[in-house]
């Protein structure tokens, strides 16, 4: 069928430009533990809701903000690393697809919390979850297929 073998993989020059291909999987999952944590503190608010007890979102409005922004950090630094550092394709990946979704969820995710910040007594609770929380699927699934992509 044409294949003509195994596909070799460049090696990279130096070792602190390899290091440096490492670097964004490192802290990607660290944010993806955020992403984790910020998903938990939701459905503690839930929770608390559902047995008609107050509870404090602060901490889950506050630890998403942070998330949301060093998520498309990451997303940003994972395009530079891919194309800069390692002189590959950009979106010739699936990692890169899954990843793009991921942070779609995010950020409409985001849109409907802020929304939700503002009307409190609105209907967006579920759709905000289950986008957010799909969006953090999506993340899980990159983090599985970024392992294909590492140098």
């Amino acid at each position: 069928f044409g294949a003509s073998g195994p596909e070799t993989r460049p090696q990279i020059a130096s070792r602190a430009v390899r290091w440096l291909a490492y670097l964004h999987p490192i802290a990607m999952f660290a944010v993806l533990a955020l992403g984790l944590i910020v998903m938990l503190e939701g459905l503690q608010i839930r929770q608390a809701r559902v047995l008609r007890r107050p509870y404090a979102n602060r901490r889950h409005r506050r630890f998403a903000r942070v998330f949301l922004f060093l998520a498309i950090a990451g997303f940003v630094s994972g395009l530079a690393s891919m194309a800069f550092l390692r002189d590959k394709p950009v979106f010739e990946s699936v990692h890169a697809l899954l990843t793009s979704l991921a942070l779609t969820g995010f950020l409409v995710g985001a849109a409907l919390g802020r929304k939700l910040e503002r009307e409190l007594g609105s209907n967006l609770r579920a759709p905000h979850a289950i986008v957010a929380s799909a969006g953090l699927l999506f993340a899980l699934a990159a983090l599985v297929a970024g392992f294909a992509i590492l140098p």
